[in-house]
């Protein structure tokens, strides 16, 4: 719960000052529900995002076999255009494995590089929307 409440202490800093942030948790956590992150949503600008990791990639090899992992992640955010980035829904066209036992676990603590490229370019969209606005 400390660790949690400083990253939204940190969240709160970014956007007081006029920055952006981005907090990510599994979606069925239920830190989503403690209130702290109540009070962080209450936040003018401040919305929550949910996509599925296995659109951006992830994915893992179990017994020579690869597989995706779809991980529902919500998404805390003051930039429209990163959430809106992350909020792909898996269309259940490709075969899951599920996260058991802590060696996936962790492996899937990992971005894949595609919802890291998603990121910047929500970012780079985010910055370029608040230059035309001016």
């Amino acid at each position: 719960i400390k660790h949690f409440t400083f990253a939204l202490d940190l969240c709160e800093i970014q956007r007081r000052n006029g920055l952006y942030f981005l907090l990510e948790h599994p979606s069925g956590a239920s830190s989503w529900h403690a209130s702290p992150m109540q009070r962080m949503l209450k936040r003018e600008g401040v919305q929550t995002y949910e996509g599925d990791m296995c659109c951006y990639d992830l994915r893992q090899i179990v017994g020579g076999e690869e597989f995706f992992v779809k991980k529902p992640t919500r998404f805390l955010t003051n930039s429209p255009c990163i959430g809106n980035a992350l909020s792909i829904k898996c269309r259940g066209q490709h075969r899951h494995i599920e996260l058991t036992g802590g060696g996936r676990t962790r492996r899937a603590e990992i971005y894949p590089d595609e919802l890291c490229k998603e990121i910047l370019m929500g970012l780079m969209d985010q910055m370029e929307l608040t230059v035309q606005m001016g």
